[in-house]
C-alpha cells in the first residue's frame, strides 16, 4: 500500500537462480526498506537487480520442532528431564550444523552460530534439565555447506521454563505463625503465570515441611483453586504442599508450603540431648548433626561436644525427629513434648558402610 514501510521476500532452493527485479522497499519515499532473503543449498546464481536490504545464506533447518516442549507459545514447568529438537535435512550436500543456546536472539552477525559454537552432524539434538535454565532459551542452529562454508541466517526455537509453584493463601488460617481455633481450613491459590499454561495441580495434606507432591498424590483440575479440610485436631500444625502440572506433564521442582496452626496456642516445651557414634570407646560426641523436627519445622545443629538444644521453642504434641550427619545413617524417632517441660533424647548415629 502506498506510503507503508518495507516488506519482505524470501525465496528458497537447493539450486537458486534469481533474475530481473526484486524490490521490497515500501511503496513511497517514506517507506522503509525491506528485507530480502536468499537462501540456498548446493548453488546459487543471483543476476538480479534488487532494492532492500539483501541477505545470501546456506539454508538453515526451516521445520524445528520439539517433541518435550511443542509449543513455543507456552512455558512448561522445570520439572522435565530433558529438552529436544529435531529438524529435517534442509540440502542433499549439507555437511553440519552449528548451534547455540542463548537467552535472547542473534541482534547482530557476531552472535549468530559459528565455528565457535557446538558442532553437530544429525538432526536430533537433546539437552539435560540443568542446560535449560528458567526464563527464556533459545535453540539457534545453522548450516554448514562443502568447503566449510557457513550459513549466515539462523532459524531459532524457543523454549520457556518456569520454576514457580502456585502461592497459596488461607482465608480461614491467614497467618502462618498464628494458632486459630477453627478446626476447618480454607486454602485458595493463584498461577504464577496464565493459567492456559496448566492442566492441573497435585497437592499433599500432611505435618511435615518439606513434602513435594508427585502425580502419586491427589490431583486437581486447573479450574479448582481452593481446597478445604475439615475436623483438624486442637493442638496440631498442618501444612499444604501444591505444585502445578503443565500442558507436556511436567511438574515444578519446587512445591509452594504453607503452615497452618489448629487450635488454641498448646505451650512451648523443650527438647536437649548428646550425640554420639554408636559403639565409640571412648565415646565419640558428633558435633555438625542437623537435627529437625517434622522435617523442617524447626532445625538445629550440633555443638561441639554433641550437644544439641530446642530450648522451649516447640510447641506441646508430638513430632518426629531427624538426625543426620555426612557419613552417617539417618536416625529417626518420634518424640513427645510437654509444655513447660524439657524432653531429653540422647541419640546414636551409625557409621554407614
Amino acid at each position: 500500500c502506498a506510503g507503508g514501510s518495507g516488506g519482505g521476500i524470501r525465496l528458497i532452493a537447493d539450486d537458486l537462480t534469481v533474475t530481473g527485479l526484486l524490490s521490497a522497499n515500501g511503496g513511497s519515499p517514506r517507506g522503509g526498506q525491506g528485507r530480502i532473503k536468499l537462501l540456498y543449498g548446493a548453488r546459487q546464481n543471483v543476476a538480479a537487480t534488487m532494492n532492500g536490504a539483501v541477505e545470501t545464506s546456506r539454508i538453515p533447518p526451516l521445520d524445528l520442532s520439539s517433541s518435550t516442549h511443542p509449543d513455543q507459545a507456552r512455558t512448561y514447568n522445570d520439572g522435565f528431564d530433558a529438552f529436544n529438537v529435531a529438524w529435517t535435512r534442509p540440502f542433499g550436500d549439507l555437511a553440519a550444523y552449528y548451534y547455540d543456546l542463548t537467552t535472547a536472539l542473534p541482534t547482530s552477525q557476531s552472535q549468530v552460530p559459528d565455528s565457535q559454537s557446538t558442532y553437530e552432524q544429525g538432526e536430533t539434538v537433546s539437552f539435560a534439565k540443568d542446560q535449560i535454565p528458567t526464563g527464556t532459551t533459545y535453540f539457534n542452529v545453522v548450516s554448514v555447506g562443502p568447503m566449510a562454508s557457513f550459513g549466515t541466517l539462523e532459524t531459532a526455537f524457543r523454549v520457556r521454563v518456569n520454576a514457580a509453584p502456585p502461592t497459596i493463601s488461607s482465608s480461614s488460617h491467614p497467618s502462618s505463625s498464628q494458632w486459630y481455633e477453627q478446626p476447618t481450613a480454607i486454602f485458595s491459590w493463584t498461577d504464577p503465570l496464565a493459567a492456559d499454561n496448566f492442566v492441573a495441580y497435585y497437592y499433599r495434606f500432611d505435618r511435615y515441611a518439606d513434602t513435594i507432591p508427585t502425580k502419586s498424590d491427589a490431583r486437581l483440575p486447573v479450574s479448582d483453586k481452593q481446597l478445604m479440610q475439615a475436623n483438624l485436631p486442637a493442638g496440631s500444625i498442618w501444612y499444604l504442599h501444591l505444585v502445578s502440572e503443565d500442558t507436556a506433564g511436567y511438574l515444578t521442582r519446587t512445591a509452594s508450603h504453607f503452615k497452618i496452626q489448629v487450635g488454641p496456642e498448646p505451650g512451648k516445651g523443650g527438647i536437649s540431648g548428646n550425640i554420639r557414634e554408636q559403639g565409640s570407646t571412648p565415646p565419640l560426641m558428633l558435633d555438625g548433626v542437623t537435627v529437625t523436627l517434622n522435617r523442617g519445622l524447626q532445625s538445629t545443629a550440633s555443638a561441639s561436644g554433641g550437644q544439641y538444644f530446642f530450648s522451649n521453642t516447640v510447641y506441646a504434641g508430638s513430632y518426629e525427629l531427624r538426625a543426620t550427619k555426612s557419613g552417617y545413617e539417618p536416625f529417626v524417632t518420634q518424640v513427645s513434648v510437654t509444655a513447660g517441660q524439657n524432653t531429653s533424647l540422647n541419640i546414636e548415629l551409625v557409621k554407614s558402610p
